[in-house]
């Protein structure tokens, strides 16, 4: 990561922290991710089978979206750094 000297008050990322930084945004929202990303292999797979366990996120009714639950959003920090491991 660096900042874009040509754009003040911006900061360049590679994909895959770009990929990183919208699952951490989107699990924020309501609507949460797709529940494919916790399918085995998947580069997130890991972190959110950990949190599914603990019961930091939920499934969504429909089973497809995955979403903090209360408790997940009070412990996102450690989701979230999970995540980036």
């Amino acid at each position: 990561m660096s900042a874009d000297p040509g754009r003040p008050g911006t900061e360049a990322i590679d994909p895959r922290m770009a990929e990183f930084e919208v699952v951490m945004l989107a699990l924020r929202l309501d609507f949460g991710i797709p529940a494919t990303l916790a399918a085995p292999g998947g580069r997130f797979a890991a972190a959110l089978s950990w949190a599914l366990d603990r019961g930091l996120l939920a499934l969504s009714p429909d089973g497809t979206r995955l979403a903090l639950t209360t408790d997940g959003r009070l412990l996102s920090n450690e989701v979230f750094g999970r995540l980036l491991d």
